[in-house]
């Protein structure tokens, strides 16, 4: 029965959190995300991989199609391939983008100057540490459900 919010019982509410981004230095994450975007103007792919741990969240852009930058695509591409070696994968050739969800790495994240202003990027991936990954089955937020039903 409602009787007005006045005396509501809330001392069993847990409140979550904002999710920050990932600071400068490496982490431990699960991929939570992976997609292809594509810029039908530039006609570019990009492949949008979405990182989180209990610290934070990152998300990542690797090229793996671009018409006038082969650099940027060679760059990607190994980006790519490294990171799937270190989920798993043999690297040889490329899995969809959702068979990346899940899997756990470590990241280095870094700070870059870009058209004036400071962004944090990834750097590159790295096989984390046993703790490391231990530290992963124990984090809730990379995998809490954040569509919770409210039971009204």
């Amino acid at each position: 029965m409602w009787n007005g919010m006045e005396g509501i019982d809330l001392t069993d509410v847990v409140v979550k959190q904002g999710v920050s981004i990932l600071s400068v230095g490496r982490h431990p994450v699960r991929i939570t995300g992976a997609a292809i975007n594509t810029d039908d103007m530039k006609k570019t792919h990009t492949l949008e991989i979405k990182y989180a741990n209990d610290k934070g969240v990152c998300t990542q852009w690797i090229n793996l199609n671009h018409p006038t930058s082969t650099e940027s695509v060679r760059i990607g591409l190994e980006q790519l391939k490294q990171l799937l070696i270190l989920v798993g994968h043999t690297g040889e050739t490329s899995p969809a983008p959702s068979w990346l969800v899940g899997k756990k790495v470590g990241i280095n994240i870094k700070e870059e100057i870009y058209e004036g202003k400071t962004k944090t990027k990834v750097n590159y991936h790295y096989a984390p540490s046993g703790a490391e990954l231990k530290s992963l089955d124990t984090d809730s937020s990379a995998t809490a459900d954040l569509d919770d039903k409210i039971p009204f």
